[in-house]
């Protein structure tokens, strides 16, 4: 029972000597208001169960699970349809845990609003362990989501889920999920959503085994693309995506809405992927709020750049060096008359 308090704060931190954590059978725990660094460093943890807890409560899961797991067997973390409607931040929940299986379905997060932040900040599998996902479907209120920077960054799950989550408010995706050298799919990506964001700095970053063309949610969708008028830094954005392993399809920038962006550089910089597919610059209205698009396609797969459109003014550019340096396919660079 968890009547007699109500924070679990650095209750089991550091633990080391606990292998398993069942507490699936615990009662009252509606009374706990606190979560933060829990069960921080639980070093050779290789099951935690909270099946059935009553998490309403809780206002804070910072550093809950940081640093949980046996480096070489990874952990099974069992936590499915827990309510976290009156937690505030979720900020390095899971930062640099080892991971064997994850159960996550089914959250209820908190509708006026909560942070992601660094949430699965570097996490891995066990060095001896099987690959593992992520799968963050059937979460209610995730319109109340308010940053995803540094969400996955450094993560080395193989894929990601999110299907049905509402990113209409979300304000950043910077260094979203960077450097998820192991990823090989987002199911869902098509229906997130870009109406609030500010910036894409880094959110795809070295992800050397993306596949764009993976499935039919696993590319940029409707509600992406137009929605990015408030977005202002692109740098980086998709830089070595494929790089390793390309992708069967390019990623659809087609109908994003460009015209708040100031700096391109290194956008699509050794984007790589098969099929013959190019992206599809053709409908960007690049404003003259933009400065710089250093290396912005360099080493890419794509054989066309296309920046007719009649607003695309690049009047105010200042530094276009290494544009498309060594992108050997490249055939085709169209810009309007103007």
């Amino acid at each position: 029972t968890a009547s007699l308090g109500n924070r679990l704060y650095s209750t089991f931190q550091g633990c080391d000597a606990i292998t398993s954590l069942d507490l699936s059978g615990w009662t009252d725990t509606d009374n706990l208001t606190n979560f933060g660094y829990a069960f921080y460093h639980m070093d050779s943890l290789t099951t935690l169960n909270l099946t059935g807890w009553d998490t309403s409560n809780v206002t804070t899961t910072a550093n809950m699970c940081n640093g949980v797991g046996d480096d070489s067997a990874g952990c099974d973390f069992i936590m499915p349809d827990l309510d976290w409607s009156a937690s505030t931040t979720f900020a390095s929940a899971f930062k640099r845990a080892h991971v064997k299986t994850m159960d996550i379905t089914g959250w209820t997060l908190r509708s006026a609003g909560v942070s992601l932040a660094s949430m699965f900040y570097e996490i891995a599998g066990g060095s001896a362990g099987p690959s593992f996902s992520v799968d963050a479907t059937g979460w209610t209120n995730t319109s109340g989501i308010t940053t995803l920077s540094n969400f996955a960054r450094g993560s080395l799950f193989t894929s990601l889920d999110v299907t049905g989550w509402d990113t209409s408010n979300v304000t950043s995706f910077a260094l979203f999920i960077y450097a998820n050298t192991n990823l090989t799919h987002i199911t869902g990506l098509n229906g997130l959503d870009a109406s609030s964001t500010t910036s894409l700095n880094q959110a795809f970053t070295n992800c050397k085994s993306l596949n764009f063309g993976a499935g039919v949610t696993t590319n940029f969708g409707s509600n992406w693309g137009p929605n990015l008028g408030s977005c202002t830094n692109f740098a980086s954005a998709l830089y070595q995506v494929g790089y390793t392993t390309a992708g069967t399809a390019p990623p659809d920038v087609s109908n994003w809405d460009v015209s708040a962006g100031t700096t391109f550089s290194s956008m699509f910089y050794r984007c790589k992927w098969t099929g013959g597919a190019d992206i599809d610059t053709s409908a960007w209205e690049i404003s003259s709020a933009c400065t710089t698009m250093v290396n912005f396609v360099r080493e890419s797969s794509t054989t066309t750049i296309d920046l007719s459109h009649t607003n695309c003014d690049l009047q105010n550019v200042t530094t276009m060096g290494s544009f498309a340096s060594n992108t050997t396919s490249l055939t085709r660079f169209i810009l309007n008359a103007t």
